[in-house]
């Protein structure tokens, strides 16, 4: 039973968040991170983003636990919004949008 409420929450969540893609009709990016550890993951992600362009939308993914922290002090630090986060299951889920 907890496994299909588990399914049925991330289906909400994916939803909800190609929604909000689709309203403001801005491109999404998707970072894949599940393959680093602290500190790299936050080096990749960093390296990655500088080739998005202003005001995309980034969904990341990660399996670090640093990056529960890590994702929004960097988007703080750089103005970028974080949109929705998730940290129910691996991998975590962040998306955020680039500003300049």
């Amino acid at each position: 039973m907890e496994s299909i409420k588990n399914i049925y929450h991330d289906a909400i969540m994916y939803s909800i968040i190609l929604n909000i893609i689709k309203i403001k009709n801005m491109s999404l990016k998707i970072i894949n991170l599940t393959n680093f550890n602290c500190p790299n993951t936050i080096i990749e992600f960093r390296k990655k983003i500088k080739n998005i362009n202003c005001y995309d939308k980034i969904l990341i993914l990660s399996n670090d636990i640093s990056t529960k922290w890590d994702i929004p002090l960097f988007c703080n630090h750089m103005n970028y919004k974080l949109i929705f986060n998730n940290f129910k299951k691996k991998p975590y889920q962040f998306l955020i949008q680039k500003f300049e």
